[in-house]
């Protein structure tokens, strides 16, 4: 199972302007569900995330799976990701 992932959107100039893309960071919980270490910095993510929809004004925290795509696009991931499950959620102000 992969990392928890939290999630944020911003506006992305590539590779498609005028579309928001989400920002990732990675982070690691122990067996016993503790954060074990600092977040790395966030990174545009430029793909689609399966079975995710991201809510404006909501911080979310995902559990996410990573696939390797056998035959990727010329112009595109290598990787897929998919939802995996829902670790936390919380309003924020916009």
């Amino acid at each position: 199972m992969g990392p928890p992932c939290p999630l944020r959107s911003l506006d992305s100039s590539r590779p498609v302007p005028d579309k928001s893309c989400l920002q990732v960071r990675e982070w690691t919980y122990g067996d016993n569900g503790l954060l074990t270490t600092t977040p790395d910095a966030w990174q545009p993510l430029h793909q689609d995330i399966e079975g995710y929809t991201h809510q404006p004004g909501v911080r979310h925290v995902r559990r996410l799976q990573q696939y390797t795509i056998a035959n990727p696009p010329a112009v595109g991931s290598s990787v897929a990701y998919v939802l995996d499950m829902v670790v936390e959620s919380e309003q924020v102000t916009l």
